[in-house]
């Protein structure tokens, strides 16, 4: 659109056009484009002149108007119209004029002619609606209206021509609907029915087209027409509707969301179309019924289904004459519905639903669609069309309701669901199943007849089943099915709760039906997939008999099923494989037997009794055992019989034991159920798991046959056979002794006896000798027992058997576990207390019984662990009685049997041991037993036991005994119960003893009562020092613990070779004794007995010196006499010293070392008894040390110090007794005296870390007390060694011993201000810290050392270490060679050495330190590696003050040496390190000038730029220090304090001349550059003068890098914009390269475009620049430039032009 006119030149405009005249003046056309691009469409006009809206018509009017211009003019029009002036002339024109454009072929056109009629026809303005109802009244009476019909029905299927069914639906919505008021009422009824027979399918199509803006159009269009349209006319419409499938289309569109306009329309149509009957019912087959239902506002409590009858159609006009079916159908809650998901018995709807619907609906419009597209004639079938929903062919819908939903809804534990009719829902339901052929939805029926008579019907008293008999028929022989079988079942179940229908159900036959249903129960089912498993047997039994039982309720039912056969029947389900089956069965049969009580006796040809029994694999009820109880005496099976008492037995006892029937008699229905079907084990009873196996088995075989034949013939009948007996085998075996088994006796520890004291008298009597061994072990096991439970028993105290017993006992064929069970039982009867059992025992013999079965016992491969241990607790109460001692010793075997045992190899069992050593112990009370007891040797063997042996390799022999002896273990005979021996376990009435305790006891007798001749002063030579009083007198516990465990003490040594020594001499005494003749005696009078490996073991003071001295806490072990003992031990140690000087042995420096450690433990033991420390409370004075000072043997010991030959072992502990001895005032002075010798040893001992680690503890104890003891460390030289070992020494123990003694000489003392100084020589000032504090901390002190560091405060690294290391190196040199003579055997010298430390700065040399440049304090170096980081931790005014000195004193400096023509190697070196040293000095200064975020106010100085351009004239060899001033000058430059003070002429001429000879360009350069000449022309004028282009062009010309050539390329750019100096500046460079670059450079375009230009070949003003003329231009350049560096020198030039222009003469002449 062009510029927008005003308000005047609009005016004139149009005044303009007025004048135009068609056809003869032709400017109309650019007129009306002038008007069109000058008006925009919004824009008020005020016109009221008719020529200009009759020229338009007429321009308009012209056949040979072309289509672009036509729609130019429509657009005029547009504008036009939108006047109220020209609107209000509309009425005088003719609106054919208007109408005539849409029969154009250019579908432009038609569309700017609509738009201009819908215009017309629609005022905005409300003061013309006259003036537009005359204009719609014209365009009726033009037949406007049909014109537009005949448009929609031309254009609906071009899908190009959409704007004009726009454009038409417009006009037809404007005057039906928004601007309705203005249309004739009259002629409302005209134009509907112009619509009506002209475009109403057409109208139709559009109502559900994708056309989102003519859709709405359209319905609205088709809604008004439908209200407006005659009543008689109203049905024909709904008809061609319902006929092209606007319902499918609009019930579709009406499911969307309802928010949306289009679905609004859809539902408002939908509710016009089914308006009609035709429609509704088509709606009605496409919706599902419960909704339907509520449309139509139907009573859905009313099972009874009920359509009203709709009326025909009706108009719905302006004034309908008649209500319409749709004002009252029930839309609101239709769309609720529809929008909404329910899941209720009487509405099921969901998204699912909604969604088959839709997709149904698409389908069928889309099949709709396609057939028009080949027939467009053909219709929608909507009468025949059904919608069929399969997400609900699932549910069944009966009477409004889903009997699928309805049955759970009722079932709900919450539910209120109530129905209206119930009864007559259930004839509905029951009318459906008659004629209902799928098995699952009849099954559902009955379901729901079942469940609204439980929940309803029955809770208002029941209702009477009319149609029972029909359930009977369902469950008769071919026409139950599977399906249904369980429900019909079910609701017999419910419906039995009235007697009316129990009546029913038995007069119809319905006991048969029941019974024949119970037999299919039998079935065998072998086919998985047969449909009766939909049922399980078991499950339908149950339900069969609880029918049956209910049905026993009647009299009549009662008797029937007592008929033989039903009867039968019932008691045959016993044998259907289900423990609640069986129950019900047998409760049925309970109640039936009372209705034929006359025929109990032959109830058994039942098989009742053996179905039963069968039945107890499953399970016991009180049920079947009171059936039991009460029928199993009256069976008449033993008729036949002449025994009364056969006649009157049980008929379970063919089954059961009578002790099982005893109890049946006995018990209530539960404790015989748990009897019978679990293990019971009581005195009475015995029933366990086989007995029931064997029951079930025995009957299960017997009726087994029976039981096969009903899984193929269910509706078999039992015929009777005898069973035969069951036979227990185990409870024919079993002992009864007054009523209770002794099995279960011995089984159950809690049995109770109702009279103990006759169940033991009676079970001692049957232990006969004559009885099996099984009989009788089982008979002594239960005595036992009994003495266990019953220990306080009348006949326990005064058994009344022992001579029975003991002749068991004597019994040669009895096996060992029954001599060891008789025995365990004369062991629990002796040994009861208060009791005459001893007495009893002994007087039947016994003692002599004893003593002829102990040989059989303990023979070789015969000593039993259990018979043979209990035999001697036998024994040892044997003793205690008055005649056993002499009964004991009248017997020639029994004591030699008892002392054969006592050897290891027997004994190796505990409990054995502590029988045989008890049993000697009680007979060792005897004096003349014990008498007899030494002379055979026992107290030898009971040595030779106690005494531990060295482990050596076992003997073949004693292996094989000891194995005979473990493997004769007690084994029962294969029929005998459990075993019975002596337990070796908490079963045992007594304590059990520790063998070795019990050993000790019976030593302590025998030796105690047997004299205190030989055998007292023999055990005092074995057991030596306190031992023997240990073992003799002491506690046992103590004795033991010393006895059997090596021990060394300073009191007491105990150990292995003590017991080989002490084994050997026994072995050899006891091997006299075996070989004495017969009878063997042995006597202990010329026994002696001492120890060889005692002999060297030192002893003082009753002191072993060498467990003392490796005692690891000797603080734990005090002397008597302390003084004493080491007196002692320093003459031992002098003694042996001085035997060293003549003969060195290993033995006496061990033993000289062990002496040396005894004292040392003594004085730790005084240490610790005073609670002081020898590193805390050095300086204390104690008596024991003075008294050790004082003693010249000491002085002997540390001569051993300086011997070369003293081994490590020896010098360890003679170091520690000094680091001791340090630790006393008394001893210091002495100690001091010793310094060269630990100095010697520091040096030597370097292979030694622990051992220079206890020098550097002697030297710090001797530093903190004596001023001497640190001058000593200083003077001879002993701090360098220290230094050495701190430096370089790989043990990190060893370092922190010397870092120690640094500490305490760098604080402690009078010296310390002057050790610490001269160890910070050694090292560097920053250790001062870590210095002070290293005895506290000394790894602090060693990882400092350790540790690099390089900051501007501190320099310490691996150089520096090296220069420490090599002065150390230098200093110890003399120092080694002087201390080294104290260890050998050359006389000393006579002169000692001093280490001169006060020139000792003077020989220290550090090249490290002086390589590194250092002001003020900071190292330079490492300042310039990161500035920011310590910038802000030093004075930078004293840094920067002191750098400034530097570089003056440099200058300053005579520079000859180093800058000579000819230097030497010295002198190239000197000088490398000095042009480094000024390179970081400028580096810094730079670095500060350029920290400007860090520093916040710069240092200067004004001498600083002179010292800079001095720099750069006078280090033309140092192009690193030049580097850095040039920097530095340019910084200088731009700062505004130093830049006046600055000669620019000079900075100008530097900045070109440096530039080029330093690495040619310099970025920092061009910046400074390109600043200087943006600051003022006069800065330009300077640069060119000083022949800056030149440079400049030198660079831009070369092939230098692109970022140098761009940068030098902006500089110059910048001298060219220049507005006073530029021109000069451009006549030079046009004259050395092109116009066309200057013209680039004046454009201020990128210098990249500069660039581009130079290196393109092009043309200017008649000269081509190639790369031929570049490079001539670039050497002329060059070596312009090349002259003006070689005449620069620094302060020489004036100012004035340093290169003329005119030097250009004559060098275009060189160009080709």
């Amino acid at each position: 659109m062009g510029q927008q006119l005003s308000k005047g030149d609009r005016k004139k405009l149009i005044g303009r056009v007025k004048k135009l005249s068609a056809p003869g003046y032709h400017g109309w056309m650019d007129l009306a484009r002038e008007f069109l691009d000058s008006t925009p469409p919004a824009t008020p006009i005020k016109c009221k002149d008719k020529k200009v809206l009759d020229m338009c018509i007429k321009v308009l009017g012209d056949q040979d108007l072309a289509s672009v211009e036509a729609v130019i003019l429509l657009k005029v029009l547009q504008r036009l119209v939108a006047s109220k002036g020209i609107y209000s002339l509309l009425v005088k024109v003719p609106f054919s004029a208007f109408r005539r454009p849409t029969a154009s072929e250019s579908l432009l056109v038609v569309v700017n002619s609509l738009t201009l009629i819908r215009q017309i026809l629609e005022t905005p303005h409300d003061s013309l609606l006259k003036v537009e109802s005359v204009l719609k009244d014209a365009f009726l009476q033009d037949k406007g209206y049909e014109m537009i019909c005949m448009l929609l029905n031309l254009y609906s299927t071009n899908p190009k021509a959409m704007d004009i069914i726009l454009g038409a639906f417009n006009i037809l919505h404007s005057c039906l609907i928004t601007h309705l008021n203005s249309t004739e009422p009259s002629d409302i009824p005209k134009i509907v029915a112009i619509i009506r027979q002209t475009a109403l399918e057409t109208i139709f199509l559009f109502t559900y087209s994708s056309h989102e803006e003519i859709r709405p159009l359209a319905c609205a269009v088709l809604k008004a027409v439908l209200s407006n349209v005659p009543a008689s006319h109203v049905s024909q419409i709904q008809d061609s509707a319902l006929r092209n499938g606007l319902l499918l289309w609009h019930l579709r569109y009406s499911l969307e969301e309802a928010a949306l306009p289009q679905t609004a329309n859809s539902r408002e149509l939908l509710r016009l179309l089914c308006d009609h009957e035709p429609c509704l019912n088509t709606l009605a087959r496409m919706i599902p019924p419960p909704i339907m239902g509520i449309l139509q506002a139907e009573d859905f409590d009313n099972y009874i289904p009920r359509r009203r009858k709709l009326s025909g159609a009706s108009s719905i006009g302006v004034k309908p004459a008649k209500v319409p079916v749709s004002s009252v159908l029930n839309w609101s809650g239709f769309w609720f519905a529809m929008e909404n998901n329910a899941e209720t018995p009487t509405l099921y709807w969901n998204s699912k639903t909604r969604d088959e619907l839709k997709a149904k609906l698409i389908q069928e419009a889309g099949d709709l669609i396609r057939k028009r597209q080949q027939r467009p004639e053909v219709q929608w079938g909507w009468d025949s069309y059904e919608l069929i929903y399969e997400s609900l062919s699932p549910l069944l819908y009966i009477g409004k309701h889903y009997v699928n939903l309805l049955i759970p809804a009722l079932l709900a534990p919450d539910s209120h669901l109530k129905l209206a009719h119930p009864s007559q829902y259930v004839d509905l339901l029951y009318n459906h199943i008659v004629v209902e052929n799928d098995s699952r939805r009849k099954l559902l029926v009955i379901q729901a007849i079942s469940t609204i008579h439980d929940k309803l019907l029955a809770l208002e008293g029941g209702y009477e089943f009319p149609y029972v008999g029909y359930l009977v028929w369902l469950l008769q022989p071919g026409h139950y099915s599977p399906v249904w079988r369980q429900q019909v079942l079910m609701l017999l179940k419910s419906l039995f709760r009235m007697e009316a229908n129990q009546h029913s159900f038995i007069m119809h036959g319905g006991l048969d039906v029941l019974i024949f249903h119970l037999n299919l129960c039998h079935l065998e089912d072998k086919d998985p997939a047969n449909e009766e498993r939909r049922l399980h047997p078991q499950s339908l039994a149950k339900f069969c008999l609880l029918l049956l039982d209910i049905l026993t309720n009647s009299a009549i039912g009662a008797k029937r099923l007592t008929a033989p056969q039903p009867f039968q029947f019932i008691v045959q389900a016993l044998l259907i494989d289900s423990f609640e089956v069986a129950d019900l069965t047998v409760k049925l049969l309970l109640r039936l037997q009372e209705y034929r009580w006359e025929e109990d006796s032959a109830l058994y040809l039942t098989g009742v009794f053996s179905f039963l029994l069968a039945a107890l694999e499953r399970g016991c009820t009180p049920h079947m055992i009171s059936f039991l109880r009460k029928y199993h005496k009256k069976q008449a099976f033993n008729q036949e019989s002449k025994d009364a008492d056969a006649q009157n037995r049980s008929y379970l006892s063919i089954f059961l034991p009578d002790a099982v029937l005893n109890a049946l008699e006995k018990e209530d229905d539960t404790s015989f159920s748990s009897l019978l079907q679990s293990k019971t084990v009581r005195p009475s009873v015995l029933w366990d798991e086989q007995h029931i196996q064997l029951l079930t088995e025995t009957v299960s075989k017997q009726i087994g046959e029976f039981s096969m034949r009903l899984k193929t013939q269910p509706d078999a009948l039992y015929t009777y056979q005898r069973p035969t007996q069951v036979i227990y085998p185990d409870l024919e075996e079993e002992i009864v002794v007054s009523g209770v088994y002794l099995s279960y006796f011995l089984s159950d520890n809690k049995c109770k006896l109702v009279d103990s004291d006759e169940f033991f008298l009676n079970l001692s009597r049957l232990a006969q000798p004559d009885k099996s061994d099984v009989y009788l072990m089982t008979i002594i096991r239960a005595q036992a027992e009994f003495l266990r439970r019953y220990p306080n028993s009348k006949h326990a105290a005064h058994y009344p058997a022992f001579p029975a017993l003991i002749a068991c006992l004597k019994h040669q064929g009895y096996p060992r576990t029954l001599i060891s069970a008789i025995l365990y039982l004369l062991y629990r009867l002796l040994s009861k207390q208060r009791s005459d059992n001893v007495s009893l025992a002994v007087g039947a013999g016994l003692i002599q019984t004893v003593g002829d079965v102990m040989p059989h016992l303990v023979g070789l491969g015969n000593a039993g662990h259990s018979s043979t241990t209990t035999l001697f607790k036998v024994t040892k109460f044997l003793v205690t009685h008055a005649e056993g001692p002499l009964q004991i010793l009248q017997h020639p075997s029994l004591m030699p049997c008892i002392v054969s045992l006592v050897r290891p190899n027997v004994v190796s069992s505990g409990a054995l041991a502590s029988a045989l050593f008890e049993c000697l112990r009680v007979l060792g009370l005897s004096r003349a037993l014990s008498m007899r007891l030494a002379e055979y040797g026992a107290v030898l063997y009971l040595l030779q036991i106690l005494v531990p042996k060295q482990e050596t390799q076992a003997d073949p022999k004693e292996a094989e005994f000891l194995e005979a002896i473990e493997s004769s273990q007690d084994v029962a005979s294969p029929r005998q119960s459990p075993k019975l021996g002596v337990q070796d376990d908490d079963t045992e009435t007594e304590q059990k003893l520790d063998t070795n305790s019990v050993l000790l006891a019976a030593l302590k007798a025998l030796v105690n009562i047997a004299t205190t001749s030989p055998v007292s002063a023999l055990l005092q030579q074995i057991f030596v020092g306190s031992l023997y009083d240990t073992v003799m007198k002491g506690p046992a516990d103590d004795a033991q613990a010393l006895v059997c465990k090596e021990h060394e003490s300073p009191r007491l040594i105990w150990n292995g070779a003590m017991w080989q020594e002490v084994q050997v001499f026994l072995e050899k005494e006891i091997t006299a004794l075996e070989a004495s003749s017969s009878p063997k005696r042995w006597t202990s009078r010329n026994c002696s007995f001492t120890y060889a490996c005692l002999a060297n073991e030192p002893f003082v003071c009753g002191i072993y010196v060498r467990p003392y001295a490796q005692l690891p806490e000797p603080a734990t072990f005090v002397l008597d006499n302390p003084q004493g003992f080491i007196s002692a031990v320093l003459e031992q140690v002098a003694e042996r010293i001085s035997s060293i000087h003549f003969i060195a042995s290993t033995e006496q420096y061990d033993e000289i070392a062990i002496f040396v450690k005894a004292i040392n433990n003594v004085l730790i033991t005084e240490r610790v008894k005073s609670g002081s420390d020898v590193a805390r409370d050095s300086g204390l004075t104690s008596p024991l040390l003075v008294y050790l000072s004082s003693l010249s043997e000491v002085e002997t010991i540390f001569s051993l110090l300086r011997s070369k030959e003293t081994p490590g072992r020896v010098l360890d502990p003679i170091l520690k007794l000094m680091r001791s001895m340090a630790g006393s005032s008394a001893c210091i002075a002495q100690l001091v005296s010793h310094i060269n010798t630990l100095h010697a040893l520091l040096n030597s001992c370097s292979n030694s870390p622990g051992l220079q680690e206890l020098v550097f503890n002697i030297l710090c104890l001797l530093a903190r007390q004596s001023v001497d003891a640190v001058k000593a460390i200083r003077d001879t030289g002993l701090l360098v060694s220290a230094l050495a070992i701190f430096c370089g020494s790989p043990n990190r123990n060893t370092r922190i011993g010397s870092a120690r003694l640094f500490g305490i000489l760098a604080t402690v003392g009078d010296m310390s201000d002057s050790m610490r100084r001269l160890l910070l020589s050694f090292l560097a000032p920053h250790f001062e810290g870590v210095l002070r504090q290293a005895y506290a901390d000394p790894n602090a002190l060693i990882d400092s050392y350790d540790a690099d560091t390089e900051t501007p405060f501190i320099f310490w690294n691996n150089e520096t270490r090296k220069d420490v290391v090599n002065m150390l190196i230098r200093e110890l040199n003399p120092i080694v060679v002087s201390v080294s003579s104290i260890l050998s055997k050359a006389p000393p010298v006579s002169q000692p050495f001093v280490w001169n430390h006060q020139t000792f700065a003077s020989r220290y040399q550090r090249p490290a330190l002086q390589r590194e440049t250092q002001v003020a304090g900071y190292y330079v170096r490492f300042f310039n590696q990161d500035p920011s980081a310590f910038v802000k931790l030093m004075d930078l005014e004293k840094f920067w003050q002191g750098l400034i000195e530097a570089i003056e004193a440099l200058e300053n400096s005579n520079h000859s040496r180093i800058l000579s023509p000819r230097p030497t190697d010295t002198t190239c070196d000197a000088a490398d390190e000095l042009e480094d040293s000024e390179r970081d000095l400028w580096e810094a200064i730079e670095i500060i000038l350029s920290l400007r975020s860090t520093i916040t106010a710069h240092p200067s100085s004004p001498a600083l730029p002179k010292l800079a351009f001095a720099a750069l004239e006078n280090r033309p060899n140092w192009p690193g220090v030049q580097c850095k001033a040039f920097e530095v000058l340019l910084l200088l430059a731009r700062k505004k304090d130093l830049a006046p003070s600055i000669s620019q002429n000079t900075l100008i001429a530097t900045v070109f001349t440096y530039n080029y000879r330093l690495l040619d360009t310099r970025p920092s350069a061009m910046a400074f550059l390109q600043d200087y000449v943006e600051q003022d022309s006069k800065h330009v004028l300077l640069v060119r003068e000083a022949g800056g282009v030149l440079f400049l062009l030198d660079i831009i010309l070369s092939s230098k890098p692109k970022k140098i050539r761009h940068d030098a390329t902006a500089v110059l750019m910048a001298m060219v914009l220049d507005g006073k100096v530029g021109s000069m500046v451009r006549e030079v460079v046009a004259r050395l390269l092109t116009q066309k670059v200057v013209q680039e450079m004046a454009s201020a375009r990128s210098p990249d475009v500069v660039l581009a230009c130079i290196d393109s070949t092009h043309t200017s003003q008649g000269r081509e620049w190639n790369a031929s003329s570049q490079e001539i231009i670039s050497t002329f350049v060059h070596n312009e430039v090349s002259m003006l560096v070689s005449q620069q020198h620094l302060g020489q030039w004036d100012g004035k032009e340093r290169w003329s222009a005119s030097r250009l003469s004559g060098l275009h002449a060189k160009l080709p």
